[in-house]
């Protein structure tokens, strides 16, 4: 007797065991069955912000269901950040459109994190990068090469200011690395947001800055500032003429700012790739590309794994450049 009623007993739970993972299997078959968060971790109006609401609507209609875009910035995303890989459930309904600061700078800069990014967190999708562009203004430096700006800050004895928008944002990693490999003397000058630095340089009160192509187009077409070079891998089509700054003489240089896709840690595989799968779709849709295009974007696709070897890659280049240049944030 007492053998059967273990025997029931066992046969009970392993019954209730596989009931249990056939509603979990079946739960993750049907995500998503409502709507979706997508958390941008920065202020409305920049470019993370553009694109968000740029592919959400098309985003949705590839998964389903709406797409609600919400702000939390902080602490250089980092607000955002740990609300994705700490607080919100790991069940794909909650997404954060991250960047390279929040996943691959934030924790060489800032002490007790509330996140930690390899541990909290898992890339999804590389969805973007940003252009970077060096410019100058020209009624302040009357260069237009790299190798005349390198003689001119070479001549002046204290070297050069340039404006960033922040410590420890791709604008001022990308000038530390280009002057690690150029030995250029310049310093940098922090401001709240790219905004106020361009108009700093622009009024001569800076030198130059590496700014997003989005921040100093208008300004490049105008003639109030002076592209000198462009710090990504391949010349931008916007400004043909412009040379690398590899092909200016810097070998092996390149650097962009990237975006892209990450949930909680623990989410369903399935369900990363469904996400992944959808935005995919998304940039198929040439209207959407050409949208962006004309914001400053640079649509990507990498999938969760080649993303995430990406970022492993990314924390590791950038943490040894902040050693080796003694960046920290004040």
């Amino acid at each position: 007797m007492r053998r059967r009623l273990g025997t029931l007993l066992l046969t009970s739970a392993i019954a209730a065991a596989a009931a249990l993972a056939t509603g979990a299997a079946q739960a993750q078959d049907a995500y998503p069955n409502q709507p979706i968060r997508l958390i941008v971790p920065f202020a409305p109006g920049g470019g993370n912000d553009v694109f968000a609401r740029t592919v959400a609507p098309a985003l949705g209609e590839a998964l389903g269901q709406t797409i609600v875009v919400e702000n939390r910035p902080g602490a250089s995303g980092s607000v955002g950040a740990a609300a994705i890989g700490r607080a919100l459930p790991a069940d794909g309904y909650n997404v954060l459109l991250s960047e390279v600061s929040i996943h691959s700078v934030n924790a060489h800069l800032q002490k007790n994190l509330p996140y930690d990014a390899e541990r909290d967190l898992r890339p999804v999708a590389k969805a973007g990068t940003y252009d970077y562009m060096l410019v100058v203004n020209p009624k302040v430096l009357a260069v237009s090469t790299l190798e005349e700006l390198r003689q001119a800050i070479a001549q002046s004895p204290a070297g050069l200011t340039y404006g960033v928008p922040g410590i420890g944002t791709p604008h001022h990693l990308g000038m530390e690395l280009l002057a690690s490999k150029t030995g250029m003397k310049v310093s940098p000058v922090a401001y709240r947001g790219a905004a106020p630095a361009v108009q700093d340089l622009l009024s001569g009160q800076i030198s130059l800055m590496l700014s997003d192509r989005a921040a100093v187009r208008n300004h490049i077409k105008a003639g109030s500032l002076r592209a000198i070079a462009v710090a990504g891998a391949q010349r931008v089509r916007e400004f043909p003429t412009v040379p690398t700054i590899a092909e200016s003489g810097v070998k092996d240089f390149a650097m962009e700012s990237w975006f892209g896709f990450a949930v909680r840690s623990g989410t369903p595989e399935s369900v990363v790739q469904k996400l992944a799968a959808a935005y995919q779709k998304v940039i198929a849709k040439p209207d959407i590309v050409e949208r962006l295009r004309e914001a400053g974007i640079n649509v990507t696709y990498v999938g969760p794994e080649p993303f995430a070897a990406f970022v492993q890659a990314e924390t590791a280049r950038w943490g040894t450049l902040i050693k080796e240049r003694g960046i920290r944030i004040e």
